[in-house]
């Protein structure tokens, strides 16, 4: 069951909103018991209809909000292929001028983006910069209040077709891979449903994403 409202929508991709919290925290500790436990998780809303309303929750909901057969898996990076693997993420904005932002959400995003290209993170603070140029956009990384190095190690969860190099994200095709689940990612969060008995976000302690300019609050005011 439910106790608020998770859903997707243009809204989840300019903040860390329940849904994607849901779906990392899943992935968080579907990783730790198999006994590979992560500093990071990263999930895609895939499309802007899904949705888990108040009260009983059904299989349906979870294939609406997560309807792809994804695989989880954990795998070890370092703080430059997490910085790279960001920057690209930011691309899926169009660079604005501050003092003459577009009129609808819509219209800051990239041509050609496809919703499944922009993921959301779990477990760091990071700050985008879309006033400037592609590639340059990542402001601020941290790990539990302290900058993120090139060289520092790290564990990251995130589905089978990020982790295979798709959509051309190939900084994170060759690395090491530790763990591989044995059921999807929807399934996973059905299970957990079923054990949780009743869901809604935990506070996570990060800050997570923010944005500059504050685009959440520029377009939706809440």
């Amino acid at each position: 069951m439910a106790k608020t409202e998770f859903y997707s929508g243009i809204k989840v991709r300019f903040h860390q909103r329940k849904l994607s919290i849901l779906i990392n925290q899943v992935q968080i500790k579907a990783a730790e018991a198999a006994g590979y436990p992560v500093n990071i998780s990263l999930t895609s809303i895939f499309n802007n209809t899904g949705k888990i309303a108040p009260g009983k929750i059904t299989r349906r909901d979870i294939y609406s909000i997560y309807n792809y057969d994804n695989y989880l898996l954990v795998l070890e990076i370092n703080g430059d292929i997490l910085r790279c693997a960001l920057e690209k993420n930011a691309a899926y904005f169009k660079q604005v001028n501050i003092d003459d932002l577009p009129g609808l959400p819509e219209e800051v995003l990239a041509e050609n983006h496809l919703g499944y290209n922009w993921d959301l993170y779990s477990g760091i603070d990071y700050t985008i910069d879309i006033t400037k140029p592609v590639g340059k956009r990542v402001t601020k990384l941290q790990l539990d209040g302290k900058n993120i190095e090139p060289n520092q190690v790290l564990r990251i969860a995130m589905n089978s077709y990020r982790a295979n190099g798709g959509s051309d994200y190939l900084m994170f095709k060759e690395v090491k891979k530790f763990w591989r689940s044995a059921t999807e990612i929807r399934e996973l969060i059905a299970e957990y449903v079923k054990n949780k008995g009743i869901i809604e976000s935990d506070i996570i302690s990060s800050e997570g994403l923010k944005f500059f300019p504050d685009l959440y609050q520029q377009y939706f005011g809440n």
